[in-house]
């Protein structure tokens, strides 16, 4: 190791992993509910035999409206007003 090492130079350290005696008595509590955890999928054939857009308004010419929510209220930080502008339109991919 001597050879390799330019003169003037310390080898490194041997780290060391300090270990607890005794585990931690401290119980955990979350401050949300985790998410429940959601029913098996029946299958692509029982899927496509279920109406989707049932309970959906519908046009004249049968096509389903947008679901559109008027009443909705968001609450953003002050740096995000700065950051879209005054008007905030969030839109859904297509």
């Amino acid at each position: 190791m001597k050879e390799i090492l330019p003169a003037g130079s310390k080898p490194n350290r041997e780290g060391k992993i300090f270990k607890l005696e005794e585990a931690p008595n401290e119980v955990r509590k979350f401050q949300y509910d985790p998410m429940p955890q959601f029913t098996e999928w029946p299958g692509n054939e029982e899927a496509q035999g279920f109406d989707f857009t049932a309970g959906c308004a519908k046009n004249e010419d049968g096509s389903i409206v947008p679901f559109e929510d008027t009443e909705c209220v968001l609450h953003f930080p002050p740096s995000f007003k700065s950051f879209v502008g005054e008007e905030v339109n969030l839109c859904r991919p297509e």
